[in-house]
């Protein structure tokens, strides 16, 4: 770029030497005239040339301090036109139906970590950013994350998972003697029991924006008219009308009063649900065969009467999500498996990073090796931040980035319960981790680790022409790449990178103020530790904080500018009060 911009200014120096000389415009050679017109020509033509000159050697300085930017390969660019692209498709599709009076309408699937349905690799296309999919309106303020099912996948073949089979099912179903579709039936079972001694429900409309429309969005403990068509017990379908309307139980008070049951005389639903327990935990412990899984399986047998695990659900649980959450990483770009290589294996045994959908996908297959039954749902997960009042209801506005996978595990008397293992802001970092990490940002608090010093550039000899005329422009260039790179490094940061670098450097800081071992974010002591250990910061500073951290950490997809502002200034003020 550089050398061009010089022989650009040499053209220029050469057009303007060669320029026509409009001689019979002067008058006389001999004239006064005449020789004042030529002393002016040369003038201007000198003056044209070395302007020339000046200007293309001016611009060829930035240029050469950006040539280690401009020498970037294309593909280095390719994520910023995607972003461009999704952006401009994304404020067409929600746009196009307004001006044109609901003519224009378009849906999206739901994508968790750049998939949706059952597979495990991302496919190509473009992740539509900030486009709003669903309106959650509850008549309550929900107390817990908001998970709205849609795909459920029962089988996996070393590659996707697959839907039930509906018609096993009904097979099964057909000696249950169930009143009316059996399908529904199972699928009404948990609020029916959750009701059966009167307990009053909660209401919840599901309105579909641009989310797509091959599943029902529902959530857990719902209650299903028979207006609705599901696939044997797994995922309800899609229906032409735009809102759902489902009274519901949260699973916090639907876990209350199913164990209430236990103690209770047993009714025909309670028999219903034994019946269909029996069913799942025969049909749904199922995992591929082959070497590499026998030798999964003997890790989990063997990680079994270790840990006394058998037959222990709670126990199973807790195993399976500490298990990932040590030995994997979240990252919103996982790497992709060989072709024909299982993404399953290949994220726990190789890359140990991936997404919700590698997280989940893992869950579900080390539970059913461990003995308890399992499926793999992707949908929408809602943190109960995100509802704010509006005309006597709560609300939420659930974007892309709220799509979500999860493993959904069946408890015996409860039903199919979700099981959260995709690590969000999780503080269980070692200090080598932090240090590590290559999206922390540099802040006061780090000051004590001075960053590497540039190696010097060898001096240039005074006495050499070329030096005499550049060496002061070399430490201009080197400013300059240095800003160029920096500028680069920050533009291609986005706001879930902050949130994470942010809350990472908070937790740094911790640790070295005394902060326990393994202690995570979501636990009590993380909260008495920072009231206790900060000096002016308001109680409701760290509540605030982890409400929007916990807002955060279902983003496979993007994270509100606002919201990275907002955690980076608590941070900070955390971070500046915090002592011993």
């Amino acid at each position: 770029m550089g050398w061009l911009l010089l022989l650009l200014g040499c053209v220029g120096a050469w057009a303007a030497a060669r320029s026509v000389r409009r001689r019979r415009l002067w008058g006389k050679k001999d004239s006064t005239v005449y020789t004042a017109n030529v002393e002016n020509f040369l003038t201007t033509q000198k003056t044209t040339a070395a302007g020339m000159m000046l200007v293309c050697a001016v611009l060829f300085l930035p240029a050469l301090a950006l040539r280690p930017v401009l020498a970037l390969p294309l593909d280095a660019l390719q994520p910023v036109t995607e972003r461009a692209r999704a952006a401009a498709l994304g404020a067409a599709i929600e746009w196009l139906p307004k001006i044109s009076g609901g003519a224009l309408n378009f849906h999206v699937s739901a994508a968790a970590g750049g998939v949706e349905d059952g597979s495990l690799t991302q496919s190509d296309g473009l992740a539509l950013q900030g486009l709003e999919d669903l309106l959650v309106t509850t008549d309550e303020k929900p107390t817990e994350t908001v998970y709205l099912r849609g795909f459920i996948g029962a089988e996996y073949d070393g590659h996707s998972w697959q839907p039930a089979d509906a018609e096993q099912f009904d097979n099964a179903a057909a000696s249950w003697k169930t009143d009316g579709d059996s399908r529904l039936a199972i699928a009404n079972l948990p609020f029916l029991r959750a009701a059966y001694d009167g307990a009053a429900p909660q209401q919840m409309t599901v309105q579909r924006l641009h989310a797509g429309d091959t599943y029902t969005f529902a959530p857990y403990n719902a209650y299903f008219n028979d207006y609705y068509r599901l696939d044997g017990d797994g995922a309800a379908a899609g229906q032409t009308a735009q809102d759902d309307t489902f009274y519901y139980f949260p699973r916090g008070e639907a876990k209350t009063l199913l164990t209430a049951r236990a103690d209770a005389d047993p009714s025909v639903l309670d028999r219903l649900e034994s019946a269909y327990a029996a069913y799942a935990e025969s049909r749904y412990l199922a995992t591929p065969d082959g070497a590499d899984y026998g030798t999964l399986q003997e890790f989990c047998d063997a990680a079994e009467k270790e840990h006394k695990l058998t037959g222990d659900a709670d126990a199973i649980r807790t195993f399976v999500r500490s298990y990932l959450n040590e030995h994997c990483t979240y990252t919103s770009d996982p790497p992709q498996p060989a072709e024909g290589a299982d993404p399953v294996l290949y994220f726990l045994n190789e890359s140990h990073a991936g997404s919700s959908t590698q997280f989940a996908s893992a869950a579900v297959v080390l539970c059913r090796m461990l003995g308890l039954p399992a499926r793999y749902v992707v949908g929408y997960a809602a943190p109960q931040s995100l509802f704010a009042e509006s005309d006597g209801g709560w609300q939420a506005v659930l974007q892309d980035d709220n799509a979500h996978a999860w493993a959904e595990v069946y408890l015996a008397g409860q039903g199919w319960t979700p099981l959260e293992t995709t690590p969000g802001m999780v503080s269980e970092l070692t200090e080598d981790q932090l240090a590590a990490d290559t999206n922390a940002v540099p802040t006061a608090d780090d000051a004590e680790t001075p960053l590497p010093a540039a190696t010097p550039a060898p001096e240039a000899d005074p006495t050499a022409p070329q030096a005499r005329a550049f060496w002061w422009l070399l430490p201009l260039a080197a400013v300059l790449a240095a800003l160029a790179v920096w500028g680069i490094a920050r533009a291609r940061r986005t706001p879930a990178d902050t949130v994470r670098a942010e809350f990472r450097a908070l937790y740094k800081k911790m640790c070295r103020c005394g902060l326990g071992e393994g202690v995570s974010s979501d636990q009590e002591e993380f909260k008495q530790f920072l009231w206790e250990h900060t000096k002016t910061a308001a109680p409701q500073d760290v509540e605030t904080l982890l409400a929007l951290v916990q807002t955060a950490q279902f983003a496979p997809g993007p994270v509100s500018a606002q919201t990275a502002q907002q955690v980076r200034g608590l941070c900070r003020i955390l971070r500046k009060n915090l002592h011993r």
